[in-house]
């Protein structure tokens, strides 16, 4: 991508030999033919001066469109910063071309980066305080999952790794656990290898969950660790049927991805179907579906090069029809989202109606079309590549719950984005959508569900 002032003077350079060719054609012209003198020769300045003006015309006029879209760029970079907490010039660096916008986007990447080093520095202060308690320290969800848990705590269970994400009654016994208006906060949990440990259990409140401070044994060591992910305590929120005036930024969403024995949506069988709940522009990770699905038929050699599920890892699986309940129950309502999600609204159709099950289109976003508007001149579309293009991390490729946790988080990159755009509501995102033609005109032609 050619910065601003090379653009400058490469467009000046074309404008004047252009002009001057010009000038040159119209004075061999002059000369070699028959010039009728009833036209002065100041014609020649004058017709010369008009292509030069119309050169200038066209080249100012490109240099507005360019500067039109690096603003357009730069307010673009600084919400995918402000959405993911990365460097603001991360992204203005690749995306603006003006000198002047890519230094203004350097003192706001400064501003930004000062006050999120006095943010993490305060976070790290309380998180090595933590860590270095000699009391076991454990946060738990409303739904008993562990979201924080410092190293004394692992040894008051040591042949139970509690992490966040797990389940803290993998552990304990839930029968041991006071009830949250219990009087007493001193108790006595009991671990499921029968050990009674003195504990204190405090509850969140509004917040939901509680925490568990533990008696740590003798001899826990001097590592201080901890391990946290609090964020496992935003519970999903209400999900009313969207509508197509439900806004972006309220939209529940479920990012759904299925592998499969093949790429012929009406033939071919799911392996493996993976999802996520998204609401606006978050992921809620511990929300998800990750399942293997006996197809009941082989599943061909190349299709396993690609996603590395064989036969011997379906056996014992459940079958379509259990898979699909698990979808739904993940699903309810929420609109459909995925990356090329047109082949898997055909081969979950084609599952449906194979194991008697009622199939009715739902509201379906697909980023490959909304990225293929955003993004006109990018030129291939395909997962990977466009990632990388809004810098996306991506992790688990090719395996269902991969693929659907990296379409999510390009999802949620992009909700801002279009919200710039004017696109705000879920009515607005189909129309854009409706806009990526091509691309919805041959994915109907190789039989996927596009609306």
């Amino acid at each position: 991508m050619l910065r601003q002032p090379t653009r400058f003077w490469h467009g000046l350079t074309l404008c004047l030999v252009s002009a001057a060719g010009a000038t040159l054609w119209l004075a061999a012209l002059a000369y070699w033919t028959s010039w009728p003198e009833h036209v002065p020769l100041r014609a020649l300045a004058i017709g010369s001066g008009v292509l030069l003006a119309t050169g200038a015309l066209w080249f100012a006029t490109g240099l507005l469109r360019g500067q039109r879209k690096d603003i357009q760029r730069l307010r673009g970079s600084l919400l995918l910063a402000g959405g993911e907490g990365r460097r603001f010039l991360d992204h203005a660096d690749r995306m603006v071309t003006n000198r002047e916008l890519t230094a203004l986007a350097g003192t706001i990447d400064s501003v930004l980066a000062s006050r999120e080093h006095r943010r993490q520095l305060t976070e790290q202060r309380l998180t090595g305080i933590l860590a270095a308690l000699p009391t076991g320290v454990v946060v738990v969800t409303r739904t008993g999952l562990v979201s924080l848990v410092n190293n004394a705590a692992r040894h008051a269970f040591p042949s139970h790794a509690l992490s966040p994400g797990t389940s803290v009654f993998a552990a304990i016994t839930r029968e041991s656990v006071p009830e949250p208006d219990h009087p007493d906060p001193v108790a006595s949990v009991r671990s499921v290898d029968g050990r009674d440990i003195p504990a204190r259990i405090a509850t969140l409140g509004d917040r939901g969950g509680w925490v568990m401070i533990l008696e740590a044994p003798p001899g826990n060591g001097g590592v201080h660790e901890l391990d946290h992910d609090l964020a496992l305590h935003d519970g999903l929120p209400p999900s009313p049927p969207p509508e197509e005036t439900t806004p972006l930024s309220a939209l529940p969403g479920v990012v759904v991805d299925c592998e499969t024995t093949g790429l012929d949506p009406g033939q071919d069988r799911i392996v493996s179907i993976g999802a996520v709940r998204i609401h606006g522009a978050r992921v809620y990770a511990h929300a998800n579906l990750d399942t293997l699905i006996d197809p009941a038929t082989a599943i061909p050699g190349a299709s396993t090069v690609i996603h590395g599920i064989d036969d011997a890892m379906v056996q014992g699986a459940p079958g379509i029809r259990t898979g699909l309940g698990y979808l739904e129950e993940i699903s309810g309502s929420c609109v459909v989202i995925g990356h090329n999600i047109g082949f898997d609204l055909a081969v979950l159709a084609a599952e449906s109606r194979r194991c008697g099950k009622s199939w009715s289109a739902p509201f379906s976003l697909d980023t490959g079309h909304l990225v293929a508007v955003l993004e006109p001149d990018l030129q291939t579309l395909d997962l990977d590549s466009v990632c990388r293009h809004f810098d996306v991390a991506i992790s688990g490729r090719h395996t269902a719950l991969g693929d659907a946790l990296s379409a999510a988080e390009l999802f949620t990159h992009i909700v801002p984005l279009l919200e710039d755009r004017g696109v705000t509501t879920l009515g607005d995102a189909l129309a854009f959508t409706g806009r990526a033609r091509r691309t919805r005109s041959r994915q109907r032609s190789l039989g996927w569900q596009v609306p």
